[in-house]
């Protein structure tokens, strides 16, 4: 995205407005194509599923993990960029990127603990998510799972 930027000179140094409306550009037109890719992996899934009982196995095997991702890593998204700005100011890019680094590994730890979870508890939820489900379709839900 800076390569754009560069092709338009500016003989005089960027405001702190114009920085800012630059970076807000930058994370709506990556959050506009994360929702394209987004539309383009449901087609896909359409397409190769149909209306069909594999389809259904599938969105619900997804509906917890996804639901789980979202919950975690919504909410570390938007308590790690303010903390990870404040580190870089007052103690420098190396301990912003071991802060990174550490936060990522940690991030990691807790997905596997609540996949391994999620697992462990399959057998208490997944009657209740796919309740009026057919033998067969929620056994293929708990493989799919």
């Amino acid at each position: 995205m800076a390569s754009i930027f560069q092709l338009f000179p500016n003989s005089r140094p960027d405001s702190i407005n114009r920085k800012i409306f630059r970076a807000a550009l930058i994370v709506g037109v990556l959050g506009i194509l994360a929702r394209i890719a987004g539309t383009g992996k449901e087609l896909v899934v359409a397409h190769a599923f149909g209306r069909s009982d594999a389809l259904d196995a599938f969105l619900i095997a997804y509906l917890m993990p996804a639901f789980a991702v979202n919950l975690l890593m919504g909410a570390l998204g938007s308590a790690l960029l303010p903390v990870l700005v404040e580190t870089r100011q007052k103690q420098g890019a190396h301990a912003a990127e071991e802060f990174l680094s550490s936060t990522v590994c940690l991030s990691a730890v807790v997905l596997l603990i609540v996949a391994a979870l999620l697992g462990l508890c399959e057998p208490s939820y997944l009657p209740r998510v796919g309740h009026g489900l057919p033998a067969a379709k929620l056994l293929l839900t708990r493989k799919l799972l």
